[in-house]
């Protein structure tokens, strides 16, 4: 994978995840998608933000399919036999997404810095390749 791949997944991660924040409920699947490929990509430059990604992604998924089993059962409350307790189970889901709001923001704050100071080295040394220095 090259520059452009990783810088694709990082800032189109981003994106998914932003537009899936925006109604969290019915746009699960772009939050944990947009969380998986910021992960892949700050994996693919081994920055220092991939292991808390990765915990938020799979807290997301445990949270998420205690949110689509409860459904799938009937809800909570009422009728559904299910006590208001089971809820807890989803609250990784939520948690995993403020934990990744912070992340993700910091990620894209990082990413920025290294093709500035990447750009910044290929100005003073033009003989060597652009961009090569941001995948280090």
């Amino acid at each position: 994978m090259g520059r452009n791949w990783t810088r694709s997944l990082i800032f189109g991660g981003g994106i998914l995840f932003m537009l899936g924040v925006i109604d969290p409920l019915e746009g699960f699947p772009l939050v944990v998608l947009g969380m998986a490929a910021v992960y892949l990509g700050e994996r693919r430059l081994e920055g220092r933000f991939a292991k808390p990604l990765l915990i938020e992604t799979i807290a997301a998924l445990i949270g998420v399919i205690a949110m689509l089993g409860i459904t799938f059962m009937g809800g909570t409350g009422g009728s559904s036999g299910l006590s208001m307790w089971w809820l807890v189970t989803v609250l990784p889901y939520p948690a995993a997404i403020l934990a990744a709001i912070v992340t993700i923001l910091l990620v894209l704050l990082e990413f920025r810095r290294r093709e500035l100071e990447a750009e910044a080295r290929t100005q003073k040394h033009p003989g060597s390749r652009p961009g090569s220095e941001a995948l280090e």
